[in-house]
């Protein structure tokens, strides 16, 4: 299970800030993926080209951007 926290444009297009996605092992990239597809209906796209994206506190980029892999 990997939680996700979200802010800003996420957060409101979510209208929570926080997910809870049942994988124990994804990556980055296949995250923002399954994020992509079960937005809510009627709101904005999830322009996941212009994401902050941290795991832990660190910024993703340093850990291989989109292709980091997710543990739970």
């Amino acid at each position: 299970m990997i939680t996700v926290k979200l802010f800003g444009g996420a957060k409101k297009t979510f209208s929570t800030d926080q997910i809870i996605v049942n994988q124990d092992s994804l990556t980055i990239g296949e995250l923002l993926d399954f994020l992509a597809k079960n937005k809510p209906k009627n709101t904005n796209e999830l322009d996941t080209s212009n994401l902050l994206v941290a795991v832990n506190g660190v910024d993703s980029s340093t850990m291989g951007g989109f292709s980091a892999k997710l543990k739970a």
